[in-house]
């Protein structure tokens, strides 16, 4: 299963604007994706400038089909507009995984 990861910084002044689109993005691309198996946005700080993505794929085919071409676009849109740095999509491994059980 494939795990990306990508880096958001905000432009100054338009933290809100970028929170808006990621989140607008990934409701209308990525939990639309039947490859995705789990996706999180997550924000550094409420008041930071820092935004972070991890999706899992379900297998690697997905990395280069449609849907993800038609969300990598959109996201360009987006950082273009609201982001001063944008680092592109990268791999995490995962190194350790646990299952939680109730006490």
């Amino acid at each position: 299963m494939p795990n990306l990861v990508r880096r958001w910084v905000a432009r100054e002044g338009h933290e809100g604007r970028l929170r808006h689109e990621l989140v607008r993005l990934y409701d209308e691309h990525v939990r639309t994706d039947a490859s995705v198996m789990e996706s999180m946005l997550y924000r550094e700080h409420f008041a930071g400038r820092d935004f972070i993505g991890v999706t899992v794929y379900d297998q690697e085919g997905a990395l280069q089909g449609l849907a993800r071409r038609r969300l990598l676009e959109a996201l360009q849109i987006v950082n273009d507009t609201h982001a001063e740095l944008t680092e592109g999509s990268f791999r995490a491994e995962v190194i350790y995984e646990y299952a939680a059980i109730a006490r």
